[in-house]
């Protein structure tokens, strides 16, 4: 009887771990669908002298660029980390970070809402390690963090160094 229970919980420890996984899968699924959606939206008008600005060369790149994985960003509320319901997705060209996407959950469903960020794109891809998990912007200080979790599970906060 012992054994049948320990097998179950080993079973029901897998299927919760499993559907966790298909359920991050799909949401970064929808937010880099929400991302190639709206994209167009914010540089389909950009004039020739703005493209710097939101790290494209020339109008040839607005044609050439993928997507990262989405970044999670969380904040400080009170004492906690808290997550924002925001993602910036990075946009890549020749392998380089040149701006971040904007995405939220509002409602229910994803929005892009802001594009740039290109001195944040560049520190981010810079700093990133395997371990990083995410971003946490803290306002009052108008400085971020790359968020790391190690093998052992320990967080750490690492600030990012960029020009605003």
């Amino acid at each position: 009887m012992i054994m049948k229970t320990r097998l179950f919980l080993i079973l029901l420890l897998l299927i919760t771990a499993s559907t966790e996984v298909r359920s991050q899968l799909v949401e970064r699924e929808a937010i880099l669908q929400t991302a190639v959606q709206g994209i167009n939206v914010f540089i389909k008008d950009l004039p020739d002298g703005s493209l710097n600005d939101f790290g494209f060369l020339n109008k040839t790149e607005m044609r050439q660029f993928t997507f990262a994985a989405p970044i999670p960003v969380y904040t400080l509320k009170d004492t906690a980390m808290v997550f924002t319901g925001t993602w910036r997705v990075p946009i890549v060209i020749d392998k380089e970070y040149r701006s971040l996407l904007t995405v939220i959950r509002e409602a229910g469903s994803f929005k892009a809402v802001d594009f740039g960020a290109v001195e944040l794109a560049k520190a981010y891809q810079l700093n990133k390690t395997r371990e990083t998990v995410g971003m946490l912007r803290v306002y009052q200080l108008r400085k971020d963090f790359l968020i790391e979790r190690n093998a052992t599970g320990k967080v750490l906060f690492l600030p990012v160094e960029y020009n605003r």
